[in-house]
């Protein structure tokens, strides 16, 4: 029983790698792809910037009311698997459609940040700030880890490269979410403390 619980919060905690490295590789490669890569204007690549973290702010706030409603693994599986198809259609799109795309993107990455607190939180009820400094800690330190790793892919292959990259790990991050279970279905947490 309490296997599948472990089982469970490390496919979470893979899932959370998956989309920190996805949403901190963005905020830093799209200035580095539209000025670098593409010479355009880095005031247009620091706009670019400003709607991905507003629509991230946005995509926050839906998270929780979404996942209440319909649960949060539903809401993960839902938000992060169009990521990728986006992403690839954000390298080949141009003018508003750039905009459009990142605000997306930001959305739905977004709500997955939600989600996936509240389904650790419930997975761990009697270790609530464990549960929450563990998805965090793995949003920040290890997304930060995946941008150094990228960084150097980057360095190698180029910033086109880092792209695809970015676009396929949504994917993996969909699959490690099928091994994840709400805590009402698994009947396995952790107790709470009295």
């Amino acid at each position: 029983a309490a296997v599948r619980l472990d089982l469970a919060l490390l496919a979470l905690l893979g899932m959370v790698l998956m989309r920190s490295t996805v949403t901190s590789g963005i905020s830093t490669f799209v200035p580095l792809y539209y000025t670098s890569y593409l010479h355009g204007s880095p005031a247009y690549a620091a706009l670019l910037l400003t709607v991905y973290l507003a629509a991230g702010a946005a995509g926050t706030l839906l998270g929780g009311p979404l996942s209440d409603r319909y649960g949060s693994r539903t809401v993960m599986l839902y938000s992060i698997l169009p990521v990728g198809v986006l992403l690839y259609l954000f390298t080949i799109a141009g003018g508003l459609w750039s905009f459009v795309l990142l605000a997306a993107i930001s959305v739905l990455l977004a709500a997955t940040f939600t989600s996936s607190l509240v389904m650790a939180q419930k997975m761990m009820p009697g270790n609530i700030g464990m549960a929450s400094g563990l998805t965090l800690g793995f949003s920040i330190g290890l997304g930060a880890m995946g941008v150094l790793v990228l960084g150097q892919m980057a360095d190698i292959s180029g910033l086109v490269w880092v792209f695809q990259l970015l676009a396929v790990l949504p994917v993996a991050g969909f699959i490690l979410t099928l091994f994840v279970q709400e805590p009402d279905e698994m009947h396995d947490v952790v107790p709470a403390k009295e």
